[in-house]
């Protein structure tokens, strides 16, 4: 399974190190802890980049780049029903319990499984984003 990240080019070489993670908190992990968010394909990771950077235009001094992750590997799926039910939101009530979620998966051995999906329902309504304001 290939897997992307778009990354400043200051950061290419250390794309898939995860030290991010030690410097600041993410949506699915609190600070201090080595983490990769990577995306199925390019063009899911240049999406992700823009919404989180809520950029309007093209990324400049970015890069992509991918890995190769061994066909065998466990991918752990998280039923959408566990979660908050505001956890699409980029930033709520949930925002914390989120990140406990990721924490909690991290360190009870994360060596486990190298990844993780959420399963959505049949009756999964498609994301709601905030208007931009002007």
């Amino acid at each position: 399974m290939r897997v992307w990240r778009i990354c400043k080019r200051l950061y290419r070489d250390t794309s898939f190190s995860g030290i991010g993670g030690l410097k600041g908190p993410a949506r699915w992990h609190h600070q201090g802890n080595l983490i990769v968010y990577t995306s199925a394909s390019l063009s899911l990771a240049t999406l992700e980049s823009w919404v989180q950077q809520h950029l309007k235009r093209p990324l400049q001094d970015y890069v992509s780049v991918s890995a190769v992750i061994p066909g065998a590997i466990l991918i752990e799926e998280i039923d959408e029903k566990a979660l908050p039910v505001d956890w699409r939101l980029p930033s709520g009530p949930s925002s914390s319990r989120l990140r406990d979620i990721g924490t909690t998966w991290l360190l009870r051995g994360a060596f486990r499984s190298y990844s993780w999906r959420i399963q959505l329902s049949a009756e999964s309504e498609a994301p709601r984003f905030p208007k931009n304001q002007p």
